[in-house]
């Protein structure tokens, strides 16, 4: 854990060091009137109060499991609900560099406390860069790092066969996480907006668990398209091939490792509809609400002896969120949101159907308030 939060500030660091160094790219240019007349720094400070009604995405078994306080070692917090607090800062530099065409840099940190359980406490940084093409399209190279997230506990099979069914085999289930992601976008027919997103996700899972470490390939596109004045309809969809490494000895074989093999492909499906609505108290107003249902089929060829929560795997994934938000100022935004998850497990062979529903199966939801202020120098 020491070793995370020393990469996490290194990584803060690196950021502040790569927005100084544009402010240096700035003044290069800068007895160039002409070549650089645009530049601008803008930031976004944003804080939202968010309570979870599952914060682990527990199973109903799992919840009961947690309620009757008889599996002791499995739960490491407190409650399984939590209030979080969601802080984030965003800085971005802005300059044309090329012609006039528009460069600009960004910097993202965010970070989730959550009140009860600081188990469960964690944070993200970014770094993007985006450059315009035309007038109407540009593309963007983003880098993302999670130092250290945590999942739940779970048990760890090299040390039962060791030690037996003993409590201390239960282990923290986390990674860390690298996503670097390439992003094409341009608006064609005068309004409607397309994006093409490409990714590289890699997932290192702590010391006992690195049979899933895993590297992820994303594809996705989706089209925001203006329907009148007030309201816009906007449509996507994400395919995910993740590749776990599904064994733990450095020579290792996946094919003939006596681990689980979490591979797996995903496609979801996307659909959003975003209104402009009447002003409230002379304020401006709007709604937007977004759903998304996901088809995750697991790839892993063991034994359901081996692997009984891999085999015949298929889940059925659906989200839906409501935001409605309000400017007092024009720098000032004010927000409500309420967003619902749910997970339906199953599996193509009787033998593991209800165990895995019983491990996988949840519903979730989020519900809060935020406040976010945008300022530009």
């Amino acid at each position: 854990m020491a070793l995370k939060r020393v990469l996490y500030k290194s990584c803060l660091l690196s950021i502040v060091l790569a927005i100084t160094n544009a402010c240096f790219v700035e003044n290069a240019f800068g007895a160039d009137k002409n070549h650089n007349k645009y530049q601008k720094w803008d930031f976004k400070v944003s804080q939202a109060f968010i309570y979870d009604n599952n914060i682990l995405k527990y199973s109903d078994n799992y919840i009961n499991l947690f309620v009757s306080e008889l599996n002791p070692g499995r739960f490491n917090i407190n409650t399984y609900d939590d209030f979080v607090l969601n802080s984030s800062l965003r800085a971005s530099y802005t300059v044309n560099l090329i012609k006039n065409l528009k460069t600009t840099i960004n910097v993202n940190a965010n970070y989730k406390t959550y009140t009860h359980n600081n188990i469960k406490n964690w944070g993200q940084v970014s770094l993007g860069l985006k450059q315009h093409i035309t007038k109407k399209s540009s593309i963007k190279f983003q880098y993302n790092y999670i130092p250290d997230y945590y999942i739940k506990h779970f048990r760890d099979n090299d040390w039962v066969n060791i030690y037996g069914y003993q409590p201390f085999t239960f282990k923290p289930f986390s990674f860390t996480k690298n996503s670097y992601e390439l992003k094409y976008q341009n608006t064609l027919f005068n309004n409607t907006k397309l994006f093409l997103t490409f990714s590289v996700i890699q997932l290192f899972y702590n010391e006992n668990f690195t049979e899933y470490d895993c590297n992820n390939l994303s594809y996705s596109i989706r089209i925001n398209q203006p329907i009148n004045k007030t309201v816009t309809v906007e449509t996507g969809y994400r395919f995910i091939n993740s590749n776990a490494k599904g064994y733990v000895q450095p020579d290792g074989d996946k094919n003939s490792s006596p681990y689980a093999d979490a591979s797996n492909n995903d496609n979801t499906f996307y659909l959003g509809l975003g209104m402009k609505l009447p002003r409230v108290l002379k304020l401006k107003s709007s709604l937007k609400i977004k759903a998304s249902f996901g088809k995750r089929l697991y790839k892993s060829e063991k034994s359901i002896v081996i692997d009984p929560l891999h085999v015949g795997r298929n889940d059925n994934n659906y989200r839906i969120n409501f935001l409605y938000k309000i400017r007092p100022t024009k720098n000032l935004s004010v927000y409500g949101f309420y967003t619902f998850y749910k997970r339906n497990t199953g599996s193509d062979y009787n033998i593991n159907k209800k165990y895995i529903s019983n491990e996988k199966d949840y519903t979730q939801y989020q519900t809060g308030l935020g406040i976010t202020y945008n300022f530009s120098l």
